[in-house]
């Protein structure tokens, strides 16, 4: 079964903010996301017409190293084994997941992905902060991975039963009692 479903909100990002930084994780979903122009805010398109896609990888964190976290230069907070991180590939990370994609092939829910950052390249611009480069590897899951793909299926089931953040509320019952305003 291979992945490939767009979802519209998310766990927090996984955050590599040192040089040697390391995450594991499941694979539980792989979407694709119509990019955005970060001094603009507007949706990207090529030339063409055509949308600028990324993808996005939820996983399972199975282990870290270093100071990998959850969420953002600015708001991030320490991630465990067991908990829910996505990978957002677009500019870097996109040739980065593609050339793992492209050695493992298509992926199936519970294949294993490490994604580590490497030593910085110096920026060729001096306005520009250093490009961070990263380097992926996908597997397909071992009998040492334990129930990894029964936990992925689980989590995946879990984020496609959850509520939008921007649906609505569910119609309040009205009692008797209660004063309606």
């Amino acid at each position: 079964m291979s992945l490939d479903a767009p979802k519209a909100s998310g766990p927090p990002s996984a955050y590599f903010p040192t040089v040697g930084d390391t995450i594991v994780v499941g694979i539980v979903d792989v979407g694709t996301y119509h990019q955005k122009d970060y001094n603009t805010d507007e949706l990207k398109y090529w030339p063409d017409g055509g949308k600028v896609e990324g993808k996005v990888i939820t996983g399972l964190v199975v282990s870290t190293s270093g100071d990998t976290a959850a969420g953002s230069e600015k708001a991030n907070s320490p991630v465990a084994a067991g908990e829910l991180v996505t990978f957002w590939a677009e500019g870097g990370k996109h040739f980065t997941y593609a050339a793992a994609l492209k050695e493992h092939g298509p992926v199936d829910r519970g294949d294993v992905m490490l994604w580590k950052r490497e030593d910085d390249k110096p920026a060729t611009n001096p306005k520009h902060n250093d490009q961070k480069v990263y380097i992926a590897k996908i597997r397909s899951p071992k009998a040492e991975d334990g129930d990894l793909v029964a936990r992925c299926e689980k989590a995946a089931k879990e984020l496609a039963a959850a509520p939008p953040l921007d649906a609505p509320a569910a119609p309040a019952q009205s009692t008797p009692e209660i004063d309606e305003f």
